[in-house]
């Protein structure tokens, strides 16, 4: 079953395939998104949210963390005055306590100027002698012992403790920080210090609350510190929310209900003791996945009606293409590689066509060029054929020369008709174009030592042979062109004459002669024409000639590298590959 399913999708038409895979892929979404797309939406939006409201509920905690800080250090410069402290516990009874209200008053007057956030700094002592003015300074009796804050004060042990929110004798809601004054090196406490912070300034770190959220701040038991209704404080937040203690922690969301409505709630705590509760209820943000979702349905719905516009369209403009490639092919196909496209465009069909096109010229240039070189290659071997026959009859005219030289008594002219004969002997090769490097090697040779008759003294040549190259296969007649050109261009003193090195060597798995010679070399504009004239692979002679064999031999990568400096010398580079005869 499904094999005929495949096989009948396969031949449907492309166009049809296209038609019918825009709209499946266009048809399936809308089920899929009209069962999922709320609920996924809704996941998300509350996972959102709870990231939203930790981070959040982060900052507002840092800023709080802050916010307290600065109220402790406030009052650690009061905890390590000693001036304070000494005349907290001065003995008055017969000393006047003036300097002391002076000094208290001016004292604390600038903390309430410098903190803003803090309304009042009052200084509870056991020293009766030190009369109470009821504001900065006042005694401990026994309804201060009676307060819940005194006895938790007294385990401080000097540190912080925060008291819980109530309304002042002004209306205002303020919350306090208490410490036992026990600092110093007299031995006993000698007092207690409360500072009455406002309310308002905590709230203002958490007054950025949405019209459905809420947020607080409560103490280690649940008692409402600050909040938006101002009604609840000094409330507690378990009761309000009729929940557990233990409902609210430090690790993810609850969902609570409060008032009759869903909430998703985080809750972070304080170094202090105090928790930040947020809360946010789910209809803020679920109506807005509702009208997502609905817009979601109705964008997919007109999806489709467009899409089956658009697949007609598209698939009408893709096919046309593809037939008119279709047909270019077969052109192709037929030996015609003449092809042309016009308006195919710039995407993938277009790049296909184009790419097809250059394609097709570039199989008709390499035909036509691998065509054209074979018959240079042909007329090359011609060539050398023809240039065989000459050798013959010279080699036999040379024989009997060095004869008639040999009954004369010419020592040289026989011993250079006798080197001429060896190297054209040897340059015949049996009618091959191929021998081993040392016979390139001593064809070189021959030829030197002819030069060196001619020449005398005026010859100093080299050799620096790699001798495990010996055995590969070379073109014959590559080295004397250069070694000639070297000897016949090169001396331009005729006492000290020119030293040739010739190399041989491997590098990068290839063969690699080298003609150095230090006579006048060559400026620019003479190097450059004869690189240009040995780029053409048309008939020439000597150093092209060269040049052109390889190439035809061995391709392109191979042949003749010339470096020259004018009265410095000339460098040649006969490269070709390594291959066995």
């Amino acid at each position: 079953m499904f094999k005929q399913i495949r096989n009948y999708i396969l031949n449907l038409s492309i166009r049809k395939k296209f038609f019918l895979g825009y709209i499946f892929a266009s048809i399936l979404p809308i089920f899929f998104i009209t069962m999922y797309s709320y609920n996924i939406t809704k996941r998300n939006l509350i996972e959102q949210n709870s990231v939203n409201m930790q981070n959040s509920l982060t900052q507002i905690n840092s800023n709080i963390e802050r916010k307290l800080e600065t109220y402790s250090k406030s009052s650690s410069l009061i905890y390590l005055n000693d001036t304070l402290k000494n005349y907290l516990t001065e003995d008055y009874t017969k000393n006047s306590v003036e300097d002391a209200y002076y000094y208290i008053n001016s004292y604390f007057g600038n903390i309430l100027i410098l903190n803003p956030d803090i309304s009042l700094v009052t200084v509870y002592t056991d020293n009766y002698t030190l009369s109470s003015d009821s504001y900065y300074i006042k005694h401990i009796d026994n309804s201060i012992k009676s307060e819940k804050w005194y006895d938790k004060v007294q385990t401080s042990t000097g540190n912080v403790i925060y008291g819980t929110t109530y309304k002042n004798s002004n209306g205002n809601y303020v919350f306090t920080l208490t410490r036992y004054l026990n600092s110093g090196r007299i031995g006993y406490p000698y007092g207690i210090l409360v500072m009455t912070i406002n309310e308002s300034q905590l709230y203002s770190l958490i007054d950025k609350s949405a019209k459905n959220s809420y947020k607080y701040i409560v103490d280690e038991n649940g008692s409402i510190i600050s909040c938006r209704d101002k009604s609840n404080i000094t409330k507690n937040i378990y009761k309000i929310l009729n929940i557990d203690k233990s409902t609210l922690s430090n690790i993810g969301t609850k969902d609570i209900n409060y008032k009759g409505k869903k909430m998703l709630v985080v809750c972070k705590s304080l170094e202090n003791g105090w928790k930040t509760i947020s809360m946010v209820s789910y209809s803020s943000f679920l109506d807005n996945a509702i009208k997502s979702a609905s817009f979601i349905f109705i964008i997919f719905l007109f999806s489709v009606l467009l899409a089956v516009v658009l697949t007609y369209v598209i698939s009408a403009i893709v096919t046309k293409r593809i037939n008119v490639m279709v047909k270019q092919v077969k052109k192709v196909q037929d030996g015609n590689f003449n092809v042309e496209f016009k308006n195919m465009g710039n995407d993938e069909i277009g790049n296909l066509s184009s790419a097809f096109c250059n394609m097709s010229k570039k199989l008709k240039f390499l035909i036509e060029e691998v065509y054209e070189k074979e018959l240079l290659k042909k007329q090359a071997d011609m060539n050398v054929l023809q240039e065989q026959i000459n050798p013959h009859f010279l080699y036999n005219a040379l024989a009997s020369i060095s004869s008639l030289a040999l009954k004369n008594n010419d020592k040289k002219v026989n011993q250079m008709t006798s080197l001429l004969g060896k190297f054209y002997r040897l340059s015949l090769n049996k009618g091959k174009n191929m021998f081993h490097v040392s016979d390139e090697i001593e064809l070189t040779q021959y030829y030197i030592e002819i030069q060196k008759i001619r020449f005398q003294n005026l010859l100093n040549i080299t050799f620096e042979l790699d001798e495990t190259l010996a055995e590969y296969k070379v073109p014959k007649l590559i080295l004397q062109p250069f070694i000639e050109n070297s000897i016949n261009h090169g001396i331009f003193d005729d006492e000290k004459g020119i030293n040739i090195i010739i190399k041989l060597y491997g590098q990068d798995g290839k063969i690699v002669f080298e003609v150095v010679d230090d006579g006048i070399g060559m400026d620019n504009n003479k190097l450059e024409s004869i690189l240009n004239q040995m780029s053409s692979l048309t008939e020439g002679f000597g150093i092209k000639n060269v040049n052109n064999r390889i190439k035809l031999y061995f391709g392109d990568e191979y042949g003749v590298q010339i470096f020259s400096k004018l009265n410095e010398g000339t460098q040649v580079k006969i490269i070709l590959p390594m291959q066995q005869c």
